[in-house]
């Protein structure tokens, strides 16, 4: 994974702005995102996922048969970081801190978690409820 991370941040950054599009196909993910370079791939498990390099990190995307059932969004630095909270707690319900809650106008809700890991890494993850 980061080898992944490190080539796509490498890349050229390009100006999209991504969402968490959880029960998308890759075909309706590629037209909301159509100026985006996308990276394909599977984990060790055989999860198929697509990737690409944003304005607020990295995003990567995560399939089940055909549709997106997670998101994954790896910021490039704290101030990334810091500037997607501030959204998040004006845009959705806080449930902690580090957890929010989507209330989509589809009717549908997302749970919104950020983590870090020892190595520094902040990770927001996206999951449909």
């Amino acid at each position: 994974m980061k080898k992944l991370l490190l080539l796509l941040i490498m890349q050229a950054t390009i100006t999209v702005f991504g969402q968490a599009h959880l029960g998308c196909t890759y075909s309706e993910l590629k037209e909301f995102e159509p100026d985006a370079t996308f990276q394909t791939g599977s984990t060790d498990d055989g999860i198929a996922y697509v990737c690409f390099a944003s304005v607020r990190g990295v995003f990567a995307y995560y399939f089940n048969e055909d549709i997106v059932v997670h998101c994954r969004l790896i910021p490039y630095n704290v101030g990334c970081v810091n500037m997607q909270c501030e959204i998040y707690n004006k845009k959705y319900t806080i449930f902690t801190s580090s957890q929010w809650t989507a209330y989509l106008g589809n009717g549908g809700k997302n749970k919104i978690v950020l983590s870090s890991n020892d190595d520094g890494l902040w990770v927001f993850d996206y999951y449909p409820l």
